[in-house]
C-alpha cells in the first residue's frame, strides 16, 4: 500500500479519491499511471469517461477518452482528450492527458 498526498485535480488523485488501487505513477509533462486492465470499469466510472476513440495497434488496445474531473486536455479531430489508454494482456497504462513516450 502506498500512502502519499495527492493533488485532487491529478489523475493519480482522482483516481486514489475513488479508491482505486494501482500498480505505479510517473509524472513529468504527463501523468501516467500503470493498473490492471481489471480495474477498467471502476477507472471509467470514477472518472466519469466519455469514450472519444478506440483502435486496435499492435496488439494493444488504445482508448482516448475525455473526463471532467480533469482539467488539461488536448484537442484531436475536433474533440477534447484529456485520457489516453493502452490495454495489453491483464495490464492497463492511463495517460493523462495522453501517454508520453512509448507503451
Amino acid at each position: 500500500m502506498v500512502f502519499a498526498f495527492f493533488n485532487p485535480i491529478s489523475l493519480h488523485g482522482v483516481l486514489a479519491s475513488g479508491k482505486c488501487d494501482y500498480l505505479s505513477v510517473s509524472s513529468g509533462d504527463c501523468e501516467v499511471v500503470e493498473m490492471v486492465v481489471a480495474d477498467f470499469d471502476k477507472v471509467k466510472d470514477i472518472l466519469n469517461l466519455e469514450i472519444v476513440s478506440s483502435r486496435e495497434i499492435s496488439g494493444r488496445t488504445i482508448i482516448e477518452g475525455y473526463s471532467n474531473k480533469l482539467k488539461e486536455n488536448v484537442v484531436i479531430d475536433n474533440r477534447k482528450v484529456n485520457i489516453q489508454m493502452s490495454i495489453c494482456g491483464d495490464k492497463m497504462i492511463v495517460g493523462y492527458p495522453l501517454i508520453n513516450g512509448s507503451f
